[in-house]
């Protein structure tokens, strides 16, 4: 700045001074349009950031965390500062007394954290990719991964604040749109500390980028072959690889550029070091203006970098959306917020929850219920093959008129024993006969003699048509009949009192004993003339022989 330009606003001793006339126009379109831009975007990048914001705090991401916040706050200051400051008329101005003074702290910290934070995320990003673990950190290794992580993002911000007021060649300066700025004396704090450590961590940040992104591809040769038998898998894995391949290239394509440009740019604006001197800096008798001065910078010399720097905060908006806000869980809660607001109305498919594997998932679905249906049929075909009259043989009873095709099947079915005796030969080719009259004999021994319930089958119609009825034994004996047409099931029938002859006998709890060589009750069984003694673990029932008078005196009273 040259003193001739300098023009106080006011009398001679106010301390603003304005750099050149304020001459109309005040308003001009392409500032008008740079003031709704800068609003509305800015608006729009806090609004879309604060979903990905709440998913990394939840998360327990203590960089991205950190740096999500930055970029809020730097888009803040933004939005307010175009918004005081919206036209070129100097004269109008509100000077910013407090708001400017703590302002370049804010600005100065903030512009640090942000370099050091895309350092911090994109060295864990490729200690994760190096790892590959399958599971999560446990709380001590996340506390000792967030004290490590501040300890790269704060060193540098704290010592850049420390300077901030040292370094300041005047109070501030004041321009259209960007607002406040901070005037940095040209020594070597600012330069080492402020110029040239931006620019290293940024060189150190693009390097793990490129360690990141060569690690990821190892990893993803390794498990292509497993990831191709798994569709949802495999699109959840391109997935990932776009999106940190857009992450590294947002590192290595505009933020290292621009880092590198603005590096440049503000070592020729230094112009020639000088020695650092606090107070040559706050207390100079030589200087063009006093320490306290406050300048006002119409938008005509000033340049385009430094015009447009607050976009830099709005444009990171859109990594960090494509990045973190772009997962299920981001847009499902940003469904939620539109239906919140009724947008549902407009676009039905808000209702419908955001799942990006859901086509994947029901291709394979619809895959597997196709194998399990085609195996089940051909199970079912071969079962119908194998055994076609298994409905015949498991029924209560065959009618002897009926006659019974498949005996092959039936000799699957049977033991060979069993099948051998019910009239078909060794190998089960000749056709089923009629048993005998005593065909209990040659039924499979029972091996629970105690049960009085039994599921056996009754392939046979020559059973008599009148149950066999058992006569009463005790005073609480009941009358025991067993039907063989309709059920298998033993009914209780109560018996007069007049028929109790005898005191109830002792509860057994024993097994019966059979003597070698005598066989067993089960095998004598021969209904209805034969009958055995059966004891059991809750009635004793002796059977004897009626003559068939009794019987039917039992009938008459029953």
């Amino acid at each position: 700045m040259e003193r001739h330009a300098l023009i106080p606003r006011g009398d001679h001793n106010s301390p603003i001074f304005m750099l050149g006339d304020s001459v109309p126009p005040f308003v001009t379109p392409s500032l008008t349009a740079n003031l709704a831009v800068r609003i509305v975007l800015g608006v729009v990048a806090n609004l879309v950031c604060l979903v990905p914001l709440r998913l990394l705090y939840r998360n327990g991401e203590f960089a991205a965390v950190v740096f999500i916040v930055v970029v809020e706050i730097k888009n803040i200051f933004t939005i307010v500062m175009a918004a005081l400051w919206h036209t070129d008329d100097m004269e109008s101005w509100w000077p910013g007394y407090g708001l400017c003074d703590i302002e370049p702290f804010i600005y100065n910290g903030c512009a640090g954290i942000y370099v050091t934070c895309l350092l911090a995320i994109m060295r864990n990003l490729a200690h994760q990719v190096g790892i590959m673990r399958a599971n999560p950190l446990t709380v001590r290794e996340k506390r000792r991964r967030n004290l490590f992580q501040a300890l790269i993002i704060f060193p540098l911000p704290i010592v850049q604040l420390a300077f901030t007021w040292p370094l300041a060649a005047q109070r501030y300066a004041i321009g259209p749109l960007m607002g406040c700025s901070w005037v940095p004396y040209s020594a070597w704090p600012y330069l080492v500390f402020f110029v040239i450590a931006q620019l290293v961590i940024s060189i150190v940040a693009a390097i793990y980028a490129v360690i990141t992104f060569f690690r990821f591809r190892q990893v993803s040769k390794v498990t292509a072959s497993a990831l191709t038998s798994n569709r949802a898998a495999f699109l959840r894995s391109q997935r990932a690889k776009r999106r940190l391949y857009l992450m590294v290239m947002s590192i290595l394509v505009p933020f290292l550029p621009i880092t590198i440009t603005l590096c440049f740019l503000n070592i020729q604006a230094l112009g020639t070091l000088k020695p650092f001197d606090f107070n040559e800096i706050h207390h100079s008798t030589t200087a063009a203006l006093p320490w306290d001065a406050i300048t006002f910078v119409p938008s005509r010399v000033i340049d385009f970098g430094s015009f447009n720097n607050g976009y830099i905060s709005i444009i990171t908006s859109i990594p960090i959306f494509i990045f973190f806000g772009m997962t299920k869980d981001a847009m499902n809660s940003y469904r939620v917020v539109l239906l919140y607001f009724g947008l549902g109305k407009i676009w039905p498919k808000l209702h419908d929850e955001y799942d990006p594997d859901r086509s994947a998932r029901q291709t394979a679905a619809s895959a597997g219920y196709l194998n399990q249906v085609t195996g089940k049929t051909k199970t079912s075909e071969t079962s119908a093959s194998r055994y076609r009259l298994t409905p015949h043989v498991t029924s209560k009873s065959v009618s002897s008129g009926e006659s019974t095709a498949g005996s092959h099947a039936l000799s699957r079915l049977l033991t060979p024993q069993l099948a051998t005796s019910l009239g078909g030969g060794p190998e089960g080719d000749a056709s089923i006969t009629r048993p005998p009259s005593s065909w209990s004999n040659r039924l499979p021994r029972n091996p629970f003699p105690f049960r009085n319930r039994t599921g056996s089958m009754h392939p046979t119609s020559s059973l008599p048509s009148q149950p066999p009825v058992l006569p009463p034994i005790d005073t609480k004996a009941s009358v025991f009949s067993l039907h063989n047409q309709n059920d298998d099931e033993i009914s209780v029938q109560p018996v007069s009192p007049r028929l109790q002859r005898s005191s109830p006998p002792v509860r057994n709890f024993s097994l019966p004993a059979i003597p070698q060589g005598q066989p067993h009750p089960s095998e004598a069984l021969d209904l209805p003339n034969a009958f055995s003694t059966l004891e059991s673990s809750n009635r004793s029932a002796r059977f004897a022989d009626a003559t068939s008078s009794e019987t039917g005196d039992h009938h008459q009273r029953s």
